[in-house]
């Protein structure tokens, strides 16, 4: 049997099965789970970062328009009437606080600078210039730009007011510098897993973490979140955008507007960083999930092994009540349904064992009346002489003097041939009745050569009839077999029956001999018959098949004859041509000397 076909592999697969697809499926399940908290954990993280850094953003440019715009109001009106040394001194002032402040203009109401000073330059009267006047009424940034040296700078309008009439009379024109505000804003959010930078509402990058991307001017609008930005789409939903960023790489980003400049503040975290969680809760499932799979594994094999073994003894007992061996008792180990099925096989074996010593009785008795007419004549004839011989004797007594008779001789030679013709007798009827004898499983030694000799003695009338020559090959050195005398001798009246029946109109040659081989002895039975056909040959042990005429053979005889050589551990084997004649090879393994081991035993 291929052992995939096996209970106990099917048995095994199930329970692993049953066991690791749930356990694979759950770790499975949690994994995702856990993976999918994760991405709403790190969304909402850096949505709050980003949106905190839009804000500090944002807060930075307002304290400093603050500043500025509180100083203006109440100090601007009255600095347009100053001289320009006064009004820069006081320019300074702002220049000096607030770090982000590169270059500050005052303006007069018409848009022309009265002062202005700067961190990078020194300003002369010459390098004053004209504002456009319709920038004072918008206050807060009217542009953002870049210097040659790739500074981010943004222009700030702070108008400056009239106390009373809160009419405009001039303002602030603030030049910001970018990378201090980034900077301020970094210290407190740095140290992140990803970038973060700053894109105005062109996607053009205004800050980075790494200030060489500014310098570079890397475009970033290939990136998914700075395009949402660019459509004017709000950021919504619990995941972050999954995408391959500007510079390659996959990462999840999120986005928050800098709602006062119209800007964006942008955060990607590498994938492979965010992941970082994800991958070591993979790698702790696959551990735990790879143990507990070899667990589940273990005690499936453990089980599987517990619950078919009495079935594979139960299968194992059912091959050798079929090969022939009825002696054979499961062995009952539980009470659950297996053992109630063993105690059914044992009880159907014994059954089976007495329904064929019947059958092989009946079969005997069968075969017991077909040699009835022959026995009678084999018995005849000497029986004939005996009533001769004693006839003539008696009538010689009654002539004769006995003494006489004794001296002579006469008559000792008279009683030996009648004791010689009723041993003959004798013998043909002790074959007969042992044969005829009900079988009682008595194990003996038997010599085969003498047991084919007194089978052929119980057919020796029909031989004769059919004129059928007998040729014996008997080797004299013969060891002896160890079995039932009675149903060996019916094999062998079985098997050379048919051979009889086989040569019953043409005669022939009826050949018998007896080998040694390694192990076992052989009994080979040659008939010159009219042989078996190919596709006939492989069911003759079939119960109940037979080649023989309608109402001649039960077809019973060989399929018995089987099963009590296998019982004795041997084996049959018919080897036939179509009108030539068969061959039938009797192995019967010798008796075992002490300490050998019956190899189907093992």
């Amino acid at each position: 049997m291929k052992f995939w076909k096996r209970i106990k592999i099917k048995v095994l697969a199930f329970g692993i099965l049953m066991s690791i697809i749930p356990l694979v499926s759950l770790a499975y399940l949690n994994v995702r789970a856990a993976e999918k908290d994760l991405l709403v954990s790190i969304q909402q993280r850096n949505t709050d970062l980003v949106k905190g850094i839009a804000m500090d953003i944002g807060q930075l440019i307002s304290e400093i328009e603050d500043k500025i715009s509180a100083a203006g109001n109440v100090f601007g009106e009255a600095l347009l009437q100053q001289n320009r040394e006064s009004q820069e001194k006081f320019l300074y002032i702002f220049l000096r606080d607030i770090p982000a402040v590169e270059d500050i203009s005052l303006l007069d109401e018409r848009g022309r600078e009265v002062a202005r000073v700067s961190k990078r330059e020194v300003i002369t009267p010459q390098k004053l210039s004209q504002v456009d006047p319709e920038l004072l009424s918008k206050e807060g940034m009217v542009k953002s730009y870049q210097t040659a040296d790739r500074r981010t700078m943004v222009s700030l309008i702070i108008p400056v007011k009239s106390l009373l009439t809160r009419e405009i009379k001039g303002g602030f024109y603030v030049q910001v510098n970018l990378r201090p505000v980034m900077n301020t804003v970094l210290a407190k959010y740095g140290n992140q897993d990803g970038d973060i930078f700053v894109v105005n509402n062109d996607g053009k990058l205004i800050a980075h973490e790494d200030f060489s991307q500014v310098l570079r001017q890397t475009p970033v609008n290939s990136s998914l979140a700075v395009r949402r930005f660019m459509e004017g789409k709000e950021y919504e939903g619990t995941l972050p955008l999954r995408y391959v960023s500007f510079n390659g790489e996959k990462v999840l980003g999120v986005y928050a507007p800098i709602k006062k400049l119209g800007w964006a503040a942008v955060m990607e975290i590498p994938v492979r960083e965010a992941y970082k969680p994800i991958t070591a809760l993979k790698f702790k499932f696959l551990i735990i999930t790879f143990f507990v799979v070899v667990l589940v594994v273990i005690t499936s094999i453990l089980f599987a092994l517990r619950f078919t073994k009495p079935i594979e003894v139960l299968e194992q007992g059912a091959r050798r009540v079929a090969a022939g061996d009825l002696n054979f008792v499961l062995p009952k180990t539980t009470d659950d349904e297996i053992g109630q099925l063993v105690d059914a096989f044992n009880f159907m074996t014994q059954q089976i064992k007495q329904k064929s010593a019947e059958l092989i009785q009946t079969e005997k008795m069968a075969a017991l009346g077909l040699l009835a007419a022959g026995v009678a004549h084999e018995i005849n004839n000497p029986l004939a002489t005996v009533s001769a011989y004693a006839e003539d004797l008696l009538e010689r007594i009654a002539e004769e003097d006995v003494r006489e008779l004794h001296r002579s001789g006469e008559l000792a030679r008279y009683l030996q041939v009648i004791g010689k013709q009723i041993e003959r007798c004798k013998k043909i009827t002790g074959s007969l009745l042992n044969f005829a004898r009900q079988p009682a499983g008595h194990m003996i030694d038997i010599n085969l050569n003498e047991l084919l000799e007194d089978t052929l003695a119980l057919v020796n009338h029909r031989i004769k009839q059919l004129g059928i020559q007998v040729e014996k090959e008997f080797n004299v050195d013969l060891p002896v077999v160890k079995g039932d005398l009675s149903q060996l001798q019916q094999v062998l009246l079985n098997i050379i029956g048919n051979a009889l029946d086989a040569m019953e109109t043409t005669g022939g040659r009826l050949k018998l001999v007896t080998e040694k081989r390694e192990k076992d002895l052989v009994i080979k039975i040659i008939d010159t018959g009219t042989g078996i056909a190919q596709e006939e040959l492989k069911r003759v042990f079939d119960p109940f098949y037979t080649t023989k005429p309608l109402g001649k053979g039960t077809g019973l005889g060989l399929s018995i004859c089987y099963g009590i050589v296998k019982e004795m551990k041997g084996d049959i084997q018919i080897s036939s041509s179509l009108g030539k004649g068969t061959t039938v090879t009797i192995i019967l393994p010798m008796e075992r000397k002490e300490g050998e081991k019956d190899e189907g035993n093992n």
